[in-house]
């Protein structure tokens, strides 16, 4: 064994190159391996054009929602979604998409609020006496009334008769108008809220800024409960003929935008990621009998038979 101090002055003589240049490796692969962990590089884009992408107002899509709710078939339905996305633009799809598919946005926490808690926060927030008229509809929201009849189990409908008059209109609210950016920042601003006191300020400033048909579709998003009149697999369809498959593989709506942007190009691997749920598919019930015929058609096959909780 050597003493330090000699090791110290080897180093010092003859080993400060190779010291130099494993210091120099080292510094290579840390800002490799920072650079490989920081993820792929995402592309900046340009501003939308005003009017359009995130910044298109979103009282044009909640009347394009009213549009789908009340159309009579699907070709006018799919006309008017066609033409949702036309005027919004076909970049950056995704703030528009978690707006038309709530129930399928994985990234957005939950708000926590049912039927019950937003009636009493409405009431809360309109000053509404608890006796009253408006107060009695949004409680007893499941049962139809002389207001209200034809919304009999649709709270959305119910809040819309009780606050039509209570909101401000969009004379009102002049030119500048709550943009899609801006709603999913407010929802996003709602989910996180901790406790009633802090969901009702941000339902009031929705309230102020908002008009009665633009809350009643917010009313839906909150509940996930569209209504729309259109499956998600006919706007997943319409939006990219891959944009189902690949959303089932990997459960994000933002990643599935992203990929099946250009909706001429096919996707060539659709695959199930690590960190990533899956929606999986569950197999056609069938009966015994039928399976002869099923699985023969590819020759011959083995098959055990079991009984219900047989272990």
């Amino acid at each position: 064994r050597r003493p330090w101090s000699s090791l110290a002055a080897r180093l010092h003589r003859g080993h400060l190159a190779l010291g130099t240049l494993t210091a120099d490796y080292a510094r290579t692969m840390l800002s490799t391996t920072v650079s490989n962990n920081a993820g792929p590089s995402v592309e900046k884009r340009a501003p939308s054009a005003p009017g359009k992408g995130s910044d298109m107002p979103f009282h044009k899509v909640a009347d394009c929602f009213e549009g789908l709710y009340r159309a009579e078939n699907r070709d006018k339905r799919l006309q008017l979604l066609r033409k949702l996305w036309k005027r919004h633009g076909r970049p950056d799809m995704y703030p528009l998409m978690r707006l038309m598919l709530p129930g399928m946005d994985t990234k957005r926490p939950n708000y926590h609020l049912k039927e019950k808690m937003l009636a009493q926060l409405y009431i809360s927030m309109l000053g509404l006496p608890p006796d009253s008229e408006s107060a009695k509809e949004l409680i007893s929201w499941k049962r139809p009334s002389a207001l209200s009849r034809a919304s009999a189990g649709d709270f959305p409908e119910k809040a819309f008769a009780v606050i039509e008059s209570r909101c401000p209109s969009a004379e009102s609210l002049g030119p500048r108008r709550v943009t899609i950016a801006d709603m999913n920042a407010l929802l996003e601003e709602l989910a996180v809220a901790d406790g009633t006191p802090a969901k009702q300020v941000v339902l009031r400033k929705m309230h102020t800024r908002l008009t009665a048909l633009e809350q009643k579709w917010v009313l839906r998003i909150v509940l996930k409960d569209m209504q729309l009149g259109i499956k998600e697999a006919t706007i997943f369809k319409e939006y990219h003929p891959d944009a189902e498959e690949q959303y089932n593989s990997i459960c994000d709506m933002e990643a599935m935008c992203t990929e099946c942007e250009d909706r001429d190009a096919r996707l060539d691997v659709i695959d199930i990621q690590l960190f990533h749920a899956l929606n999986p598919k569950s197999c056609n019930r069938t009966t015994w009998e039928q399976v002869p015929k099923i699985m023969g058609k590819q020759g011959d096959f083995v098959a055990e038979g079991k009984h219900r909780d047989a272990r």
